[in-house]
């Protein structure tokens, strides 16, 4: 089967927050994972586990582990693709974080306090993301899915698009994905205080560039004020593939 390498990036529903528990929790054999614990630098690809590096959100120790929007995602299509899988996100991080600096400062779109900025995670030459492809013989990735916003709750629709759009331009322009690969964005569910602009945000996005596909989410349950319980990572994921391969 072909390789499928896949980024993901986001928030803690795209990471997994550790009360996103219950939903199906196989992991394909073929799914392969970048990075060791908590580090997203990463030294190589490794088989996919619970209890590794991105599946390892849980609230406790004996805990169950979270699930995972990216695991469904890549779940779907390990009938048909070997995924390879990235993942670049932590709860709580506007999408500046995961901006290069020079687009940041032309645009004044700082980092807020207290915030990591994660760009280098994505484009820091021999430790990012073009490491991760380099080793399974890549130069960009296959697929983008993308969920992240409310970090973002302050911006306009339209502000949310043009950082959205920031943020693809610095992937293109880093060689990280090309001018037809697919970005796959979810909005959050209808009851999140920001659902209606960011979903508005995304649908400009989407408007203005045709690579980017957006997924409706806002009938899925929550387990929290912002977070999808398992099973609705799990019917998200299947969401996004079914968008990827339509």
């Amino acid at each position: 089967m072909p390789d499928l390498a896949v980024l993901a990036i986001g928030q803690s529903n795209m990471r997994s927050s550790p009360k996103s528990i219950g939903g199906d929790m196989t992991v394909p054999a073929n799914l392969k994972v970048w990075g060791d614990g908590e580090a997203e630098f990463g030294t190589g690809w490794r088989t996919a586990r619970f209890g590794q590096y991105p599946l390892d959100m849980r609230l406790a120790v004996g805990e169950a582990w979270a699930n995972s929007l990216a695991l469904s995602f890549c779940r779907e299509l390990s009938g048909t693709y070997d995924p390879y899988l990235a993942v670049v996100a932590k709860g709580g991080h506007p999408i500046e974080s995961f901006i290069v600096r020079t687009t940041r400062e032309a645009n004044r779109w700082p980092i807020p306090r207290r915030k990591t900025n994660l760009a280098p995670f994505l484009y820091q030459p021999q430790m990012g993301c073009a490491k991760a492809l380099a080793r399974i013989g890549k130069t960009r990735f296959n697929v983008v899915i993308f969920h992240q916003g409310t970090a973002n709750r302050e911006d306009s629709a339209n502000l949310y698009a043009r950082k959205m759009e920031g943020l693809i331009g610095d992937l293109q322009r880093a060689g990280l994905i090309g001018r037809a690969t697919p970005i796959i964005a979810g909005t959050h569910a209808s009851t999140v205080d920001y659902y209606a602009v960011h979903r508005t945000g995304l649908l400009l996005a989407a408007s203005r560039d045709p690579r980017i596909v957006v997924v409706e989410a806002g009938d899925l349950p929550l387990v929290d004020e912002v977070h999808f319980t398992g099973a609705a990572l799990v019917e998200l994921g299947q969401r996004y593939a079914a968008a990827f391969t339509a």
